[in-house]
């Protein structure tokens, strides 16, 4: 991404134009745009280990005021994991939906369904994250850490960016995907476009 090639160039002392981006690129005929209208109040969280944060995700959909929300965590679950949902109260405890692994299809199949992705995860450089890139070509918006590249993710242009360890933060960033209809189409909109010019054959 370009964060790292700016920073490269610094540090390699030539001028950042010289320095090619080969971005991350996804298969867009693999997944699928849900219309809005059709999606569940719910949020998806991808993978379990620590740099994932799944534990942030938990701690801001507890502070999530939408009696019916619901989270969705992929990847095996772990201790910490466990033990920040054992924390919830019981009917926001019970919408938590701790799935495992799943295939391909399923996880493709939860992108178009579900109407926010979050991602708090940590890395030590940023990320054009596939994580997200496939978030926006089933045309779902995030809510994700400033570890995830300005090259993909555009806060108010189709997702929020919000520091992990402001659950509080991160919470009104979901609530806003869950219940704001007319941001939720703009932002959806501004998803799609933000993955069609990373289409692998484009690339």
């Amino acid at each position: 991404c370009s964060d790292i090639r700016d920073d490269l160039a610094v540090e390699l002392d030539r001028p950042a134009g010289t320095i090619a981006v080969i971005p991350t690129c996804i298969d867009n005929r693999s997944y699928r745009v849900g219309p809005g209208a059709g999606r569940r109040r719910a949020i998806l969280h991808m993978g379990t280990p620590g740099y994932k944060n799944p534990v942030a995700t938990v701690r801001a959909f507890a502070l999530v005021p939408v009696d019916d929300a619901e989270l969705f965590v992929t990847g095996k679950p772990t201790a910490e994991l466990v033990a920040a949902v054992a924390e919830l109260p019981e009917a926001r405890r019970a919408r938590v939906h701790k799935l495992g692994f799943v295939s391909e299809e399923e996880l493709r199949e939860l992108l178009s369904t579900v109407r926010a992705e979050a991602v708090p995860s940590e890395y030590s450089t940023p990320v054009a994250s596939p994580t997200v890139l496939e978030a926006f070509a089933s045309g779902t918006p995030v809510a994700a850490s400033r570890s995830i590249s300005g090259d993909l993710l555009g806060p108010g242009r189709n997702g929020f960016v919000d520091d992990p360890a402001d659950a509080t933060a991160m919470a009104r960033s979901l609530t806003t995907l869950l219940t704001d209809d007319r941001k939720w189409e703009q932002l959806s909109r501004g998803a799609v476009r933000a993955a069609a010019g990373l289409y692998a054959d484009r690339v």
